[in-house]
Parts: structure tokens; sequence; C-alpha cells
């Protein structure tokens, strides 16, 4: 079986590619952010998951500060997490990875917004 981290990551790229979909087929500018409120709360909420399990298996200690920057500045608070969860070396890997991952979820909404203003309105 699949490691839970993994799919949960997997899951935070499919939301933003999703995401993308529906801003690119949305024209409306009320409904196009109510769609990106909806998918950001997910985006986050499956974060937040990923960041719990890591922790959980590391054994680090959580915080409540920690907590609420994760759900609030999620890419501030991960490579702080990163950092201070593995150590220099280690953290500075994991923080290279965490941002390819919000490239490639960055490169999934626009690769969405794509597809369905070229393809599926068309």
């Amino acid at each position: 079986m699949h490691n839970i981290k993994t799919l949960l990551i997997v899951f935070i790229l499919f939301t933003g590619f999703v995401g993308g979909l529906l801003a690119g087929y949305i024209h409306s500018n009320e409904n196009q952010q109510a769609i990106d409120i909806v998918f950001v709360i997910i985006a986050v909420s499956l974060i937040f998951l990923w960041y719990h399990k890591d922790s959980s298996e590391l054994g680090y200690k959580r915080s409540p500060f920690l907590n609420i920057s994760i759900i609030a500045f999620s890419t501030l608070a991960i490579p702080y997490y990163l950092f201070k969860s593995r150590g220099a070396k280690n953290g500075a890997i994991g923080v290279g990875i965490f941002i390819c991952l919000v490239l490639l979820d960055s490169a999934l909404y626009k690769g969405g917004e794509y597809i369905s203003q070229t393809i599926l309105i068309s």
C-alpha cells in the first residue's frame, strides 16, 4: 500500500489541477472566487493532514502556534517545520522538494486552466 503522506501530496496536486480546470471554465469572477476559496480550504486541509502525519512519524512535538501557522501561512511554515524537524541538511533537501511541489502544483493549476479554456470550452 502507498504511503499516506505520498497519497496526500498526490491529492493536493490533483486539487490544484481540478481547481485550474474549474477556474478556466467559470467565467464569472464572483463564482470563480467562491470556487477558489473552496479549493484553497481543501488544499490547506490536506497540507495540515500531511504535516500531522509527518510530525507524528518523526515524533516531532507540534506546538499550537505551528499548527495555526501551517494553516494560515503554509508557504512559510512548511519550510520552517522541515528545518526544525529534520535539521539543516535534511531540512534543506525537504525545502527543495517542497519548492518543486509548489511549482508543480502551480503548473498543474495553469495546465488545468489552459485545458478547460482551449479544449473543453471550444
